[in-house]
């Protein structure tokens, strides 16, 4: 962040989300009816949803035994729930067809660096707004194996304008609260067992009830060498018989 100067107070947020880049830009808004949110209240929770993915087989068309295409693996599934409690607020018009809003702003980063990161917990848009609930109630989903995370929270009140340039830009007006005090959650490490059934990599293949014979199978490339010798041996007698026969001087 950086104030361009002491009056305008504008905040260049720098946002890389997929391939595009979004720039986020705040400043005061004009309207005095548009009250300073106060810094938001927020807790913090580890949710954990784990689940065991079955490996996948196929039969290996040489041996006809099952085998593993795909090993199963066992996911943590694991988010923080970062619940937000609500302020008192309705919608402001404001004129020229805009009305103020509450959003909220999310950062984090890893307990042991400087720099904060915005969160965007939608890729379709880079705002929070607080829901109609007595909380608003985001998951984050950037969850390391093991480690604690810092989170600090940002309340707005005002609007958001887009601009279509060689990236897209958001230009926030608005009054904006202060950074509420850090938090920090504990993430414990993760369990590396395997799923139970992907300590294996070959099975036996199911029981089929099938004629037999005493005819013995032929490998498939002595097939394939067997052919492409007798190819050889018909186009060498053809170019053999198709060539005219010398002529006596």
């Amino acid at each position: 962040m950086r104030f361009i100067n002491k009056n305008i107070s504008l905040i260049l947020i720098l946002i890389i989300a997929s391939s595009s880049l979004t720039i986020l830009i705040f400043e005061p808004i004009t309207a005095q009816s548009v009250p300073k949110p106060s810094v938001p209240q927020f807790a913090l929770k580890l949710v954990e949803n784990p689940y065991d993915v079955s490996p996948t087989y196929s039969i290996d068309p040489y041996t006809g035994k099952n085998v593993i295409t795909q090993p199963g693996y066992h996911s943590e599934n694991r988010s923080v729930e970062i619940k937000i409690t609500n302020q008192p607020f309705t919608s402001i018009n404001i004129g020229n067809s805009e009305y103020a809003n509450l959003f909220y702003n999310i950062s984090y980063k890893g307990r042991y660096e400087n720099d904060w990161t915005f969160y965007s917990y939608d890729p379709n848009t880079i705002f929070i707004r607080q829901s109609d609930n007595e909380y608003t109630t985001i998951s984050f989903t950037y969850i390391p194996n093991e480690g604690q995370i810092d989170f600090r929270v940002q309340a707005q009140i005002g609007y958001y304008t887009e601009y279509h340039m060689p990236f897209v830009a958001y230009r926030f007006t608005g009054e904006v609260s202060g950074w509420s005090n850090t938090q920090t959650i504990t993430i414990p490490e993760t369990s590396t067992t395997d799923s139970p059934n992907s300590t294996s990599s070959t099975t036996t293949a199911p029981t089929t009830t099938e004629s037999t014979s005493n005819v013995t199978s032929v490998p498939l490339s002595l097939l394939v060498a067997v052919v492409a010798v007798f190819l050889v041996i018909i186009i060498s007698l053809l170019i053999f018989y198709r060539r005219p026969p010398k002529t006596r001087q």
